[in-house]
């Protein structure tokens, strides 16, 4: 049997020929399919055309799973997720008690509950609790799927109250309880409020009311006021188990905190607000209800539920 060779010349052809029977059996490669490359070349970026075929993204890791859509619910009954979406993470705020005027005392922070879903139903049925009346009031119970925050307890005496109570969810948490107020000499000395929970942990406790300050409002991750001065914000990790930057599959994933505030005098210092919590893909901010200690005779705030879907 005859060998087959390589042959070329300057035309840019390469042929493969059995050279015992010239001009027959041959396969020619012409100039204009290509470029052959070897291991020491390279493919200049004009001989890149054409479009490319369909990739199947569903074994590629390290790459975010999709564009997040955040929702705030403040009203309604049903969430419905988009067609597109598989996992889900919600947050559950728990609404306030309302608090009457005259020596009242705190009254606790709002509860707190967070689920993360690996897989997604139809749709899912939620409620929102109003905040309590000026006539001191309870806060409505707040509600998503199977996570149920109570509302904190109105205030109506110079004894403060109890915070929400969140349950049902991955985490839980409790918001802190308020001062007592005082009457010193027939001037109001409020007790402070007690602290959000959030992510971070409990509420902290608000202060007492003293002859010389009100009560400061309670921080969060379970922070205490002191006398006139606010309860500090969480400084650490988060409390809960649920992991977000594993969740929500972040690089770059941080957080930051904010100092708690300081006394004053006839007034507490307000307690520190809630978490930010950013990354370069995606955001989510709650700038935290400022927990105020000087709090008669006012209205407590609604419940409200942040839903992240994708």
């Amino acid at each position: 049997m005859a060998s087959i060779k390589l042959t070329g010349d300057t035309s840019g052809e390469i042929t493969i020929a059995a050279p015992a029977v010239a001009g027959t059996n041959t396969i020619t490669l012409p100039a204009s399919t290509g470029t052959l490359l070897d291991t020491n070349s390279s493919l200049a970026a004009a001989n890149l055309t054409g479009s490319l075929p369909a990739i199947d993204g569903s074994s590629l890791t390290g790459i975010s799973s999709g564009a997040f859509s955040t929702h705030l619910l403040l009203s309604g009954s049903t969430f419905t997720p988009k067609s597109t979406s598989t996992k889900m993470y919600v947050q559950v705020y728990g609404s306030q008690g309302g608090v009457t005027g005259t020596y009242s005392g705190g009254y606790g922070g709002s509860g707190f509950s967070e689920k993360y879903y690996s897989s997604l139903g139809s749709s899912y049925s939620f409620s929102i609790g109003a905040g309590g009346a000026d006539t001191g009031t309870s806060g409505g119970t707040t509600t998503f799927d199977v996570m149920t925050v109570t509302g904190s307890a109105g205030v109506t005496t110079t004894a403060g109250t109890t915070g929400g109570v969140g349950s049902g969810g991955d985490f839980n948490a409790t918001g802190g309880t308020g001062g007592n107020g005082l009457n010193y000499s027939g001037q109001s000395r409020r007790g402070g409020q007690g602290g959000d929970a959030t992510r971070a942990g409990n509420g902290g406790n608000g202060a007492n009311g003293s002859a010389s300050v009100s009560g400061g409002g309670g921080g969060t991750g379970g922070n205490n006021a002191s006398l006139g001065t606010g309860g500090a914000a969480a400084t650490s990790a988060d409390a809960s188990a649920l992991d977000l930057a594993t969740i929500l599959g972040i690089p770059g994933y941080a957080e930051s905190f904010t100092g708690g505030g300081g006394g004053s005098t006839p007034n507490g210092g307000s307690g520190a607000p809630a978490r930010i919590i950013t990354s370069e893909l995606f955001l989510l901010y709650y700038d935290g209800r400022v927990n105020l200690s000087n709090n008669g005779g006012r209205i407590g705030r609604d419940g409200f539920i942040i839903v992240v879907e994708w």
